[in-house]
């Protein structure tokens, strides 16, 4: 095996980490999504049980709250990321192709997944980071509730 091959060998490799990667990265995020979109409904209960201590401005902190409930829900909606080719379809189309020119295919499938991804993900995580200001906000909001009640 000569060194194009081991690099490009190499480099298909990089590329499956960094997709394996995205999926996992994607997954904590996730998981951080659904701890706040938790706590933020276990907010909203709290209000909503004593709301009659509160007066009248009670429902503010829940409207607040419920804005960052929907925000964190969008974060945790089933969104497919993209895995790289259909191995099945890979193999019936390339299966048959010399190997440099498999590997090298494979490789631009795995990037165009990549790049793909690499794109989607930003957007998710401005959203959970709003949706937790927002949550923050809607919790600090309490304060004067309670005050004013």
């Amino acid at each position: 095996m000569g060194d194009p091959d081991v690099a490009l060998h190499l480099l298909i490799e990089r590329v499956q980490d960094r997709l394996n990667r995205q999926f996992d990265d994607n997954d904590a995020l996730d998981t951080k999504a659904l701890g706040v979109l938790g706590a933020d409904a276990a907010a909203i209960g709290v209000l909503v049980a004593i709301h009659e201590s509160l007066g009248a401005l009670w429902p503010a902190p829940v409207g607040v709250l419920a804005i960052a409930g929907l925000l964190l829900l969008y974060v945790v909606l089933p969104r497919s990321l993209d895995g790289g080719p259909d191995w099945r379809q890979f193999y019936e189309r390339f299966g048959g192709s010399p190997l440099l020119q498999v590997e090298l295919r494979m490789l631009s499938e795995l990037m165009i997944a990549v790049e793909a991804n690499d794109e989607a993900a930003p957007r998710k995580a401005a959203v959970f980071k709003v949706g937790f200001a927002v949550m923050a906000a809607g919790l600090l909001s309490v304060i004067p509730v309670v005050l004013a009640g």
